[in-house]
């Protein structure tokens, strides 16, 4: 086998179209939190789990690997700007945003195609990230909307 570098492997990974998400919370002081995370994935229907990875060096994995409660907002056709708004690093994501408490406490975003409400089931270190799984308490899909993909590196629609 060839040896390869950092940038080499993050290349090849990004031929595989993911689609894109917005995970949210609140934090110790009922400050809404939120990032864009492309490495969503359920792993079990019993019990319904799902997961995502953040950076043991991101300014939100404090506050995530800490939470009781997350939601994932899976991102629709024409969500790129919203996608590039939680991507970035300002401080308050959520100014002129309408949102509000779902059922496990996390801010629910007005648009969406899917969100899924969780509890934190398990943090999980690995590598330079970390696993969070959530067990899903609430569901809310919103039918057919085509979806908002991230391939070589770039925002993409289905559809």
């Amino acid at each position: 086998m060839r040896a390869f570098d950092q940038i080499q492997f993050r290349r090849a990974c990004s031929a595989y179209a993911t689609g894109v998400t917005i995970v949210t919370t609140t934090d110790r002081a009922g400050a809404p939190v939120g990032l864009t995370v492309n490495s969503f994935t359920s792993v079990s229907l019993e019990p319904p789990l799902v997961l995502w990875c953040v950076g043991g060096h991101s300014r939100s994995f404090e506050t995530f690997s800490s939470a009781s409660h997350y939601a994932v907002h899976v991102l629709h056709k024409g969500q790129q700007d919203l996608a590039r708004r939680f991507a970035g690093r300002d401080e308050d994501k959520f100014t002129g945003l309408v949102w509000q408490h779902g059922e496990a406490g996390s801010p629910i975003l007005p648009e969406f195609s899917a969100c899924f409400q969780c509890t934190m089931h398990a943090v999980h270190p690995a590598g330079n990230q970390n696993i969070l799984v959530g067990r899903v308490v609430a569901i809310e899909d919103r039918g057919d909307a085509d979806a908002t993909l991230y391939f070589r590196g770039q925002y993409r629609e289905l559809g």
